[in-house]
């Protein structure tokens, strides 16, 4: 499963999640904030993680000039300058 595929469910859960708890519990007392309130942020949360899957996944995936899979070439020598301290190369 991708990234984006795992934001999106996750997304969705928390907001359906977060729309019971606004829906179902105005009538619950609890001493430090309403559960209604905590669904309405849930529900936001909800809709941005939704949204963030939704680019991840219409946005083009970077190009990579070599496969994840692939070795990497090693990278060339660089040859030293001279220099009068330390002799030649």
């Amino acid at each position: 499963m991708t990234r984006a595929a795992k934001d999106i469910t996750e997304g969705v859960i928390t907001f359906a999640v977060g729309l019971v708890l606004k829906l179902t519990t105005e009538d619950v007392e609890v001493p430090v904030c309403t559960l209604t309130k905590v669904g309405a942020v849930m529900m936001c949360v909800g809709g941005a993680l939704l949204l963030w899957g939704l680019i991840q996944q219409a946005r083009p995936a970077r190009w990579r000039p070599f496969p994840a899979s692939a070795p990497r070439p090693a990278p060339t020598a660089r040859r030293r300058s001279p220099c009068w301290r330390c002799g030649p190369g």
